[in-house]
C-alpha cells in the first residue's frame, strides 16, 4: 500500500485547515480505508451525518461530524485508489472547493 498526504491551513482564518490523502491499494489485499469503507452506511443522527454520493461517477461518502463540524469525503476510485479529503473549522463549500478540482479520471487511469 502506498499513500501520499498533505495538510493545508487557510491564512488568516484561525483554525480553518484541511487535509487530503490518496491511498494506492495496488498490492494491499485490504487497506485500513478499504476496511472502513465496508462499514459505511447512510445515517443522520444528532452527532453525525453520512451520505453516499457520487463524484465524477465514482462512489463516495460525505461525512459531517456535527459536534466538531469536521467535514469529510472519502472517494473510491476504481478498485485501486481511495481519496480522502477532510476540512476542520470550515464549511461544506470549503470541502467542495477542495474536492471539485481533483481529476479522478486521471487517478483511475494510473497503471
Amino acid at each position: 500500500m502506498t499513500w501520499v498526504a498533505g495538510r493545508y491551513n487557510r491564512a488568516g482564518s484561525g483554525d480553518a485547515r484541511a487535509g487530503m490523502m490518496i491511498v494506492d491499494n495496488r498490492v494491499a489485499t485490504r487497506s485500513p480505508l478499504e476496511r472502513q469503507w465496508q462499514t459505511f452506511a447512510d445515517k443522520d443522527t444528532t452527532d453525525i451525518s453520512m451520505k453516499q454520493v457520487t463524484v465524477e461517477g465514482q462512489p463516495a461518502w460525505r461525512i459531517l461530524d456535527k459536534n466538531t463540524l469536521e467535514q469529510g469525503m472519502t472517494i473510491r476510485v476504481g478498485d485501486r485508489f481511495m481519496v480522502r479529503v477532510r476540512v476542520w473549522a470550515g464549511t461544506g463549500a470549503d470541502l467542495d472547493m477542495l474536492v471539485d478540482p481533483i481529476d479522478l479520471a486521471d487517478i483511475a487511469a494510473l497503471k
